[in-house]
């Protein structure tokens, strides 16, 4: 019998080392639950079961824990998405690091909820012109879009487009936002636009919802941080990738709107939370991060017309500039677990303004 060299008696001795130890790490050493990198938590340790474990839930719980909290993760993701760019793939994470060294997400659209998230927005928008109510439907087009020139240049897609083809199927017409493509209206690490983009807009939307925008040079901008790292930035784990800034572009008096999260009073003065320029989400600064409902009131007592605003985190940077004109009621279907048709009643106009991302990737919108 030809006897075992020992290389052939050492790998399994290593494989079976390196297999324990790691077990062994995950058990007791695992990471954080929260990963401060990506805004997220992570994955938690499965409840056995025998039921879970014959119907192989357990097991595919168990494999995300695995691959979510072992020992090292931030260190080894950042090794990941290095290997990835020296293999030339140029993308780490479903993000695209662009020839200007922004990152842009893939789009990966889920057929049947746009579907759905589509004919809400259609449904809801008839129903506000039946009662008289001026409605308009805007669809802010992925960053991969926007700042397509520079893009990798084997990428080419038009999903905003197709999304504004299949409302127009549906009898709504989107207003377009598609010529906001300046590298200003961008976060160059985040998939949102900056309030410069958020003020482009402003402009844009004017002649539809009937108010003349304010000049630029109206407003003070004022940088707030110079250290965010965006949605972009915390799904790729590129750690080379330079951090983007924060400017807020204020005005006189925007300390003294009244704003109502959920129906309490929120617990920072005028339109920007500023202690969440401390957290790993940095974007939250504006409005103090998603709600329900958001109502928005020069005083207690404002008579101005009343805008509906159907929104996603887009908005958030738009509202401060729509508050100038209307008394709002801002509504995120996401988290407002009310029947939204009865506030049609309530308003005089009615805007649906999300992002492409948001009505093709997750549950956004769907009538009651």
């Amino acid at each position: 019998m030809k006897k075992a060299n020992q290389s052939e008696i050492l790998l399994p001795i290593v494989i079976a080392a390196v297999l324990t130890l790691g077990g062994l790490c995950l058990c007791f050493l695992p990471a954080p639950r929260f990963s401060a990198s990506e805004n997220r938590m992570l994955a938690a340790r499965p409840d056995f079961s025998w039921q879970g474990l014959w119907q192989g839930d357990y097991t595919a719980a168990w494999e995300r824990y695995t691959a979510e909290r072992l020992t090292g993760r931030e260190g080894l993701r950042a090794v990941h998405a290095a290997f990835e760019l020296a293999l030339g793939k140029r993308e780490s994470g479903g993000v695209m690091l662009c020839r200007d060294k922004s990152l842009a997400a893939r789009p990966q659209i889920n057929e049947k909820l746009t579907r759905r998230n589509l004919a809400g927005i259609a449904t809801l928008s008839n129903a506000a012109r039946e009662m008289g109510l001026p409605c308009f439907v805007s669809i802010v087009p992925y960053r991969a879009e926007a700042r397509s020139a520079v893009l990798p240049t084997s990428y080419h897609a038009t999903p905003t487009k197709d999304l504004c083809a299949a409302l127009n199927i549906g009898g709504v017409t989107p207003l377009s936002l598609s010529s906001i493509t300046d590298d200003r209206c961008w976060f160059r690490t985040d998939h949102h636009w900056t309030p410069q983009g958020a003020y482009a807009a402003y402009c844009a939307l004017a002649p539809f919802l009937g108010y003349t925008p304010y000049a630029e040079n109206a407003f003070e901008k004022v940088s707030v941080c110079h250290t965010f790292f965006g949605t972009g930035a915390r799904a790729a784990g590129l750690g080379q990738v330079a951090p983007d800034t924060i400017t807020l572009w204020r005005f006189s008096g925007d300390e003294a709107y009244c704003l109502c999260k959920d129906g309490k009073a929120a617990d920072f003065v005028g339109f920007y939370d500023f202690q969440k320029l401390d957290t790993s989400d940095g974007y939250a600064v504006f409005l103090g991060g998603n709600d329900g409902i958001l109502t928005v009131q020069q005083t207690s007592e404002d008579t101005r017309p009343t805008l509906l605003l159907l929104r996603d985190s887009y908005a958030a940077a738009l509202i401060p500039f729509l508050a100038r004109h209307y008394k709002i009621v801002a509504v995120d279907p996401r988290y407002y677990h009310g029947d939204v048709t009865s506030l049609l009643g309530e308003v005089d106009r009615v805007l649906f303004l999300a992002g492409a991302v948001t009505l093709s990737e997750s549950a956004f919108f769907t009538t009651k």
